[in-house]
């Protein structure tokens, strides 16, 4: 059985981020649970999902993201 060393390239976390930085992430979003104004956003292709900051509740949720109608 061999050790495999994995090293991690500090460059290549910028995927974590999506190319926002963590301030743009903390937004004022209220909770739908505790009406807590502020949650964290992680935004994927299609939808955004929001986590509540309030460590008593960690309530998440999705919102589907609007995309402008194309015409030709």
């Amino acid at each position: 059985m061999e050790n495999k060393v994995v090293s991690y390239n500090a460059q290549s976390r910028g995927h974590k981020t999506k190319g926002n930085t963590y301030k743009d992430r903390y937004v004022e979003k209220e909770c739908p649970e505790c009406q807590n104004p502020r949650a964290y956003k992680d935004e994927w292709k299609t939808r955004i999902k929001y986590t509540c900051l309030k460590r008593a509740c960690r309530h998440q949720w999705f919102e589907k993201k609007e995309f402008p109608e194309v015409t030709e």
